[in-house]
């Protein structure tokens, strides 16, 4: 069966739905991968850059061909000047030594070569080697290849229970214009990763055998040019990758490559989206006025995501990029809607980028309305039950279905936050004493909701048993002294191994994770994010 919804998707995969699995499929063959491009015009004709097992620098050029033959018109006006400059131009990266040494080229498409186009391939290699010229020479890879390839996904990592695999078959038919089902994707990684015993070669096989699924059941999001779906499953790929790599104490090199491919995609796919809205920003306009609650709450959580693509670019030292998405942001900042208290993730992300690069009043001001936000109904003890917030566990789509819902589904957490701890705990680290000392008695009627884990890789799983939920109220009055103190102390005894390695994480994390919030996660971001990482 696996099989056949491979070929399946073969078939119907464009260049940039297969690049990402392709990757991994090299990875398994000994490959170390050093670059994955994003498809623009400085890619060269280079769309991998990988080195081979035998130490060899290698340039993969990439063509879609869904279903069919690649002719010889569409080789000689596309493909041939892709194929010169991938041959001709020395591949340049940083983590590659100038020595004048050539790559070897590859062309890699997962349809089939018109008899034509692949006599004019050989006859031109030929040339290229009685010319003294070996690498000008190009390599091809068919679609019967990457099928063999491709089925190098061991059947033992698949989902044994009939159950879970058809909730891969429903993740693959999915038309990819909407959101993924991270229910279901939540199903399936726990289906491939909980096995009982694993032997040291097979863990590295299974998170790129994982990898190369995930990549398969997102493909129709990929060819709809869907990021934001792909964000989400990627992300969710990287979390229960994550615990299974602490739970099973993997070193390092059998997972950094596995790891920063599926981070990469990540930011790629929001660049892809930041590139998009920039050059056509009427994209995100509501098509009406029956629209506008829509529009306003989903701007909130794509706000929230390009943030985090912000916050990175700060880090990274990418200033340029971070003006022109700053100024394109601030546009947005009039349309915020927090439809539930998930909304205070994006709305967390956008305070951290704003904290890192804005020094003016903006960061302050956007915590002390998502303070407000959050604790508005405790002003009222009267408050209809329409105004409190839909608790974390309810995202964007279930938010907007329920409000507009003649029957309401969703019971709003009355007296009851998730977020107020975290958000309080960073007023008091912007020293906002006067502020805090208005709303503290409203605050002081807030019952805060928090999750106690078994153990600290818990964190990373859509659901988990492990673990108790924990009510706590804050007692009022309390000295403005202990308090501060207080935030500034961060316990990250609880918090998961490689969110304190990789901290960049944790925004992105919380925006797929809403839930996951805790105020520990959050002081230990800030505090990483204050010391000018």
């Amino acid at each position: 069966m696996l099989e056949r919804v491979i070929e399946n998707w073969l078939d119907k995969a464009s260049e940039k739905s297969f690049q990402v699995p392709f990757c991994y499929m090299l990875i398994q063959e000994g490959h170390t991968i050093i670059h994955l491009t994003r498809h623009t015009l400085t890619e060269f004709g280079k769309d991998i850059i990988p080195r081979d097992p035998d130490g060899n620098i290698c340039a993969f050029q990439l063509k879609g061909a869904p279903g069919g033959r690649i002719g010889y018109e569409k080789y000689r006006s596309e493909i041939l000047p892709q194929l010169m400059t991938l041959t001709s131009i020395p591949v340049t990266h940083p983590s590659i030594q100038n020595d004048g040494k050539y790559h070897k080229s590859y062309f890699v498409t997962n349809g089939y070569l018109e008899e034509e186009v692949g006599i004019a391939i050989a006859t031109a290699n030929a040339g290229h080697v009685r010319n003294g010229l070996p690498h000008m020479v190009v390599e091809t890879i068919l679609r019967g290849e990457m099928l063999a390839k491709a089925a190098k996904i061991k059947l033992e990592f698949l989902p044994s229970d009939l159950r879970d695999f058809n909730v891969l078959l429903e993740l693959y038919l999915e038309d990819g214009t909407g959101m993924i089902n991270k229910h279901k994707i939540a199903t399936l990684l726990e289906s491939l990763y909980h096995k009982d015993e694993f032997k040291a070669k097979e863990k590295r096989e299974l998170i790129s055998s994982v990898a190369i699924i995930i990549a398969l059941i997102t493909a129709n999001h990929t060819n709809e040019a869907n990021h934001l779906a792909l964000v989400e499953a990627w992300t969710m790929f990287l979390s229960y990758t994550y615990e299974f790599i602490e739970a099973n104490d993997i070193a390092a090199k059998f997972y950094e490559q596995e790891i920063q491919i599926a981070f990469d995609t990540i930011l790629n796919e929001l660049e892809d989206l930041t590139d998009e809205v920039l050059d056509d920003p009427h994209l995100l306009q509501p098509s009406g006025p029956a629209e506008n609650l829509i529009y306003s709450s989903k701007m909130t959580w794509i706000l929230g995501f390009l943030a985090f693509l912000g916050t990175h670019y700060s880090i990274s030292g990418n200033e340029g990029r971070v003006s022109g998405l700053a100024s394109f942001l601030r546009q947005f900042e009039q349309v915020i809607h927090i439809y539930g208290e998930a909304a205070f993730a994006p709305m967390l992300s956008y305070y951290w980028f704003c904290r890192k690069n804005d020094k003016g009043p903006k960061p302050l001001e956007s915590l002390k309305i998502l303070f407000n936000t959050a604790i508005a109904p405790m002003r009222d003890e009267n408050a209809d039950s329409s105004v409190f917030l839909p608790d974390p566990y309810q995202g964007v789509e279930e938010c907007l279905i329920n409000r507009f819902s003649e029957h309401r589904k969703i019971e709003n957490s009355k007296f009851e936050s998730h977020y107020a701890e975290s958000l309080i705990e960073l007023l008091i680290r912007e020293d906002q004493k006067w502020h805090l000392q208005q709303l503290w008695k409203p605050y002081s009627r807030i019952l805060i909701k928090s999750f106690r884990y078994d153990r600290p890789g818990d964190r990373y799983q859509w659901r988990t048993s492990r673990g108790h939920e924990v009510s706590t109220v804050q007692p009022t009055p309390q000295s403005w002294s202990v308090i501060s103190k207080g935030a500034q102390v961060v316990d990250d005894g609880s918090l998961p191994n490689f969110m304190k390695k990789n901290p960049l994480f944790i925004p992105v994390f919380l925006m797929v994770y809403p839930h996951r919030i805790d105020k520990e996660m959050v002081k230990f971001f800030d505090n990483w994010l204050r010391k000018g990482k």
